[in-house]
Formats: C-alpha cells, sequence, structure tokens
C-alpha cells in the first residue's frame, strides 16, 4: 500500500504510467483494494475539504458496458483499482486490459501470478513485486494437496521486472532487500515434482500403459 501511494503522488500519471502489483491471492488483492479505495477516498476528501462536494466517490465506469462492483473494479479520486486473479469471472478480468475510461488518470492493476506470463498488460510502468506466490504442493504425510506461500524463483522475478516498460522504459520495485533476492532458487520447481501423481499414474494405465516408470513423459 505504501509503495502503491509513494508511486501515485511521486510520479506522473496518463497513459503509460500505470501500476501493477503482485500478490499472492485473492485475499491478499481484495484487502489491498479496500485498503486502496479508504486511503484515495480520504486524500479526495482532504483536498475538496473547502468545497461543498457531496456525492459518492466511487463512481461507475461509463463506456465499458457493464457495472463494476465494489469488489471487483472501481474509480476513485481518478484511480481505477481493477484486480486480477484466476477465479475471478471472464467479463471482470477484462476490465484490467481496457483502456481508461475517461477522466481516469491512472490504473492500478492488482494480480496473481497469473500476470507473470499468462497475459499481457499494457501501459504498465510500475511494477511492486511482493516476492511470494502460492503453489500447489504434495505432502505424501497427510496425502493432501494444498496452496503453500511460498519465495517465487529468480526467472519468475525477471519475469515480473518484464511486465514493466514493455511499451517504454519501467520501474520495477520489489520489496525485499537483495540478499533475500541472492537466496532464491535460480528456477521454479516443475510442477511434475511437486504435485500428487496419482490420477496421471491411474489414467496411463487405464490407456494401456502398464509401467509409468517407462513412459516418454515430455
Amino acid at each position: 500500500l505504501k509503495t502503491v501511494i509513494k508511486i501515485h503522488k511521486n510520479t506522473p500519471d496518463g497513459d503509460g504510467f500505470d501500476v501493477l502489483v503482485f500478490l499472492t491471492g485473492q485475499d491478499e488483492i481484495e484487502d489491498l483494494a479496500s485498503l486502496l479505495k479508504r486511503y484515495l477516498e480520504d486524500l479526495k476528501n482532504d483536498d475538496t475539504a473547502d468545497q461543498n462536494v457531496t456525492g459518492d466517490i466511487v463512481q461507475n465506469i461509463k463506456g465499458i458496458g457493464t457495472s463494476i462492483t465494489s469488489g471487483h473494479s472501481l474509480i476513485v479520486n481518478g484511480v481505477l483499482i481493477c484486480v486480477l486473479y484466476a477465479s475471478l469471472p471472464p467479463e471482470q478480468q477484462m476490465l484490467a486490459f481496457r483502456p481508461k475510461p475517461a477522466g481516469c488518470s491512472r490504473k492500478v492493476i492488482l494480480a496473481t501470478n497469473i500476470a507473470e506470463t499468462s497475459v499481457t498488460l499494457d501501459g504498465i510502468r510500475y511494477v511492486v513485486d511482493c516476492g511470494k506466490h502460492k503453489s500447489r504442493e504434495y505432502k505424501s504425510s497427510t496425502g493432501m494437496e494444498s496452496l503453500v506461500v511460498s519465495d517465487i524463483s529468480k526467472a519468475q522475478a525477471a519475469q515480473r521486472m518484464g511486465r514493466a516498460g514493455r511499451i517504454s522504459e519501467g520501474i520495477c520495485l520489489r520489496l525485499y532487500p537483495k540478499e533475500s533476492y541472492d537466496l532464491l532458487a535460480e528456477t521454479t520447481v516443475p510442477e511434475i515434482l511437486r504435485v500428487n501423481l496419482a490420477q496421471v499414474v491411474l489414467q496411463l494405465k487405464g490407456m494401456g500403459i502398464h509401467d509409468p516408470r517407462s513412459f516418454s513423459f515430455l
């Protein structure tokens, strides 16, 4: 929150000056969206304390073709706050890709690692990287898979940095010291080494491959 506010206050806004924030999951994204909304509302009230201003600061986005609920994307004090994660409905995800509506000075996109490689967001000048992500991991002791918050790899950090300045030069702000970066793994552990393969083995056997150990996996 502090980093995004510092960017918003101290850097130019307009086309090509949007912000992309990487977070670990939906809960963190929605929490930060609420905090940003509250801060920007307070900022608006402070700026217009000497004026008789009434009405809701949270405006509906006009010209996009769908109404925006407070839980997803909204405009506060000229800043469009967008969220982006896998379980979000497709029509809500598309709001992060569309141009800013008239009267909106900056777009702030709060995303999971879905924005690392899966999608391309235009106009991003600033990237804020928390250095964490959620990954599926299987524990043989419990026989269960779970989503675990863990450190990203150096390869992921490079991918996140590459989201900034695709059209012109950009800035990536990493919220962890260089010493922590040096300790990161070079590459991400492949999913085939992290998840339960029982379903895959049964599927292979059902296809007539009775010894999966000899199967030529990609």
